[in-house]
């Protein structure tokens, strides 16, 4: 029996399909999450492409771990990394190293960590994935990351956010209005580096006189919370933590080294409304019994003002 030749021809395909899946690899579609080459050269695709969204599900982080929300969806204008290269991986056991370099801003070579879970390799973000500033002044402020595609508040004097590689414009303002101020600088992951301004790590949001005027206004306080503090036998609200507990005097002297208590050496706000305070160490001299002793102390604390606008003091107590 003869056949047309169209349908040899297809067995023929057919054959040659068959034998060319039965030469591939075992790989499949559904298994490529088991090969860390593949993850990482996912991962460092999405990043290229600005899938941020796609390179978190690659990863061992989520959404939640990125302050900064825009950076965890996709960007439409893509990412600042190209030529990427993934040179070599390393496994052992659950664990993974790749040997990886691109361009961003200049040639970065640098080695990314993998994990395995249940099958699935993950990336580890790079500690160096980040916008990190840390301010030498007590300063209340906000960093803008690209003129308004997000607002991140420096809280205790820093700003620590997850960033994929790429330049950044960061400025910095003062929200409270106190300081009227606007400072801009290009900010570079994963190389940290800074360029635009000379020092942006000392800019200062809060005047140093503003922070000179609360201590001022709070040494009386804490003076007097210091007495109301030994009124009470050393058990009372307004006691530092360093002094309660301490032998209460019982008719005998009690004699305060002068000041020491109530020297304000530090204050610090991110809010601009309420401040922290802590004073240099300071001791009290306690005669009871006829016999002296000193009490050593530093005392910390919030400062706030009330509905009168009229500073109040807390003392920590633990």
């Amino acid at each position: 029996m003869s056949f047309p030749k169209r349908m040899i021809a297809a067995a023929a395909l057919g054959g040659a399909v068959l034998l060319l899946a039965a030469c591939a690899s075992p790989q499949s579609s559904t298994d490529t999450a088991d090969d860390p080459t593949q993850t990482v050269t996912e991962f460092l695709q999405s990043v290229q492409d600005g899938e941020y969204a796609s390179a978190l599900e690659l990863s061992t982080s989520s959404p939640a771990d990125v302050a900064c929300e825009a950076l965890a969806q996709n960007d439409q204008e893509g990412g600042g990394v190209n030529a990427l290269k993934v040179a070599d991986v390393t496994v052992s056991g659950d664990t993974a190293t790749a040997e990886v370099s691109y361009y961003s801003g200049g040639e970065i070579s640098e080695s990314l960590e993998l994990t395995r879970a249940d099958g699935s390799w993950r990336v580890v973000l790079p500690d160096s994935y980040r916008i990190a500033l840390a301010f030498d002044a007590p300063v209340v402020a906000e960093a803008d990351v690209n003129d308004g595609l997000c607002s991140v508040a420096v809280v205790d004097g820093a700003v620590d956010m997850v960033a994929w590689p790429g330049n950044y414009r960061i400025g910095i303002t003062d929200p409270t209005g106190v300081l009227e101020r606007f400072d801009e600088f290009l900010y570079a992951v994963p190389s940290g580096e800074v360029v635009g301004t000379v020092d942006p790590l000392a800019l200062e949001s809060v005047p140093e006189v503003s922070l000179n005027d609360v201590a001022s206004r709070a040494d009386p306080l804490l003076g007097e919370a210091m007495a109301a503090c030994i009124d009470s036998a050393f058990t009372g609200p307004t006691c530092p933590a360093g002094v309660i507990g301490a032998d209460a005097p019982t008719g005998d002297a009690v004699d305060l080294v002068t000041g020491q208590y109530s020297w304000i050496d530090r204050v610090w706000t991110d809010d601009g409304e309420t401040w922290r305070f802590e004073t240099r160490p300071g001791s009290i001299s306690i005669t009871t019994g006829g016999t002296p002793s000193v009490v050593e102390f530093t005392t910390t604390g919030t400062l706030a003002t009330d509905t009168n606008g009229d500073l109040v003091v807390d003392v920590d107590q633990s």
